[in-house]
């Protein structure tokens, strides 16, 4: 659901969450109740590239290597039973 700013005349700018076809010009403010006008703000969009978080985790293994010594160990899995072994005649 997008986020729509007003701007209260008397306490600022605040943000509401409204559908496209339900926003107006306007909303009342949560604070006093008074009209506010929505802003005009540039669209909040998702690109679909890597988030902040991870290009910021990547910039810092960059600098700063971790230092291990030996590779993690793996999980142990449970037994498969397919793969069991048959019993001997």
């Amino acid at each position: 659901m997008p986020t729509y700013v007003f701007r209260c005349p008397s306490c600022g700018d605040f943000e509401a969450f409204r559908t496209m076809a339900a926003v107006g010009p306007g909303a009342p403010c949560p604070e006093c109740d008074r009209d506010a006008p929505r802003r005009m703000t540039a669209p909040g969009l998702n690109t679909g590239g890597p988030s902040h978080a991870a290009v910021a985790a990547h910039e810092r293994s960059a600098h700063a290597p971790g230092v291990v010594t030996a590779p993690p160990s793996a999980p142990a899995r449970p037994a498969d039973p397919r793969h069991a072994r048959l019993p001997r005649p």
